[in-house]
């Protein structure tokens, strides 16, 4: 793809997909981020990308999956975090985890973003579609250990992917 065909599908996409992605976020921000991502995947991986159907319906899926799991993501953190909540919290620390909240839901979909192409897919089918590895699988064509062996990669990527945010955050809250 060159570049005048990928500014082409951007200026005739964007907002077609922000649309998409703003309907199913309700936040314009996290809606012009993800389509961002999106185009921001097809140029990187231009020559990797094996499109079967059109570039439209490929944009539109990408949009759609990617919105999945911000929402995905965002209603975990929510139900990890009130689990997790002492009742007592002072008010200035509820005002801080709320403050917080959006951006490592960002940051881990930004560190799920940086996996490679089958490792996200590999990851994403069993965290996110709730497949089980032997599902994973055969929905992939690939065997069970190497589902196994993703998903462990994937998990040691994010592990140390989001240490290194929360390292970050922890300094602004400490100077800030």
């Amino acid at each position: 793809m060159s570049e005048k065909d990928f500014e082409k599908l951007f200026r005739d996409y964007f907002n077609q997909l922000l649309n998409l992605a703003f309907n199913m976020v309700k936040n314009e921000d996290i809606a012009r981020d993800i389509v961002q991502q999106v185009f921001l995947n097809v140029w990187n991986k231009r020559e990797e990308i094996k499109i079967r159907t059109s570039y439209q319906g490929y944009l539109y899926r990408s949009v759609y999956n990617s919105s999945l799991n911000h929402i995905s993501l965002k209603s975990r953190f929510v139900r990890i975090t009130k689990e997790s909540n002492i009742a007592n919290r002072s008010d200035w620390e509820e005002q801080e985890g709320k403050l917080f909240e959006e951006e490592r839901i960002k940051q881990l979909q930004i560190a799920i973003d940086k996996l490679p192409v089958k490792c996200r897919a590999v990851f994403t089918l069993n965290r996110f579609e709730c497949m089980t590895y032997k599902e994973v699988a055969a929905h992939l064509g690939i065997s069970v250990k190497m589902v196994e062996k993703q998903v462990a990669k994937a998990l040691k990527f994010l592990r140390a992917e989001l240490l290194s945010v929360k390292t970050v955050l922890f300094i602004i809250i400490i100077f800030y």
